[in-house]
């Protein structure tokens, strides 16, 4: 997303793996970085980190 919008500076995504119980959480940093994290479903809020809190 980072090569494609270059105006975004920071971004994230989050996913799934059929048959895991975590949610995968990815973020991009414009000239730092990424960075993948796993997060138990159980503790996972999306409207939290779409930013709706």
């Amino acid at each position: 997303m980072l090569e494609e919008q270059l105006s975004i500076q920071q971004t994230f995504l989050t996913g799934t793996i059929s048959g895991k119980h975590n949610v995968i959480l990815v973020f991009g940093i414009r000239g730092a970085g990424t960075c993948e994290l796993e997060i138990p479903k159980r503790n996972y809020d999306p409207l939290f980190a779409a930013g709706d809190h």
